[in-house]
């Protein structure tokens, strides 16, 4: 395995681990603002939507 591809599967998994905790604060602050029942009703709403 080369140095660029190790380098840039850091970066991907990197990337993708902040783009995950952003989406973790997201969903916090909804929760902390909605409450638990409209926040499940919220992701299921945005999961079937096409």
């Amino acid at each position: 395995m080369s140095a660029t591809l190790v380098v840039s599967a850091t970066l991907i998994i990197l990337s993708a681990q902040l783009q995950a905790g952003h989406q973790f604060q997201k969903l916090r602050r909804q929760m902390e603002g909605k409450g638990m029942l409209s926040l499940a009703l919220h992701l299921l709403g945005y999961r079937t939507r096409p």
